[in-house]
């Protein structure tokens, strides 16, 4: 089975960036849920499984959500 690989546009690697109070693996782990390993590839261009992209987006929205 292969898996799906995608990345991110720049300006939402920067949207996702400015939820996080710091970039250290216990921020990007505790808001997104994702290594640090994963969000360096993110900030760089490179792709990542869908699956990990899709939990990381929908702990975004969780985050947007309850912080109105």
């Amino acid at each position: 089975m292969r898996l799906e690989m995608v990345s991110l546009a720049r300006d939402e690697i920067l949207e996702l960036r400015r939820k996080l109070p710091a970039v250290t693996s216990e921020h990007i782990m505790a808001v997104y849920g994702i290594s640090e390993t994963t969000w360096r590839r993110l900030s760089k261009g490179q792709p990542v499984k869908r699956v990990t992209l899709e939990r990381m987006r929908a702990r975004y929205e969780r985050t947007s959500a309850t912080r109105g």
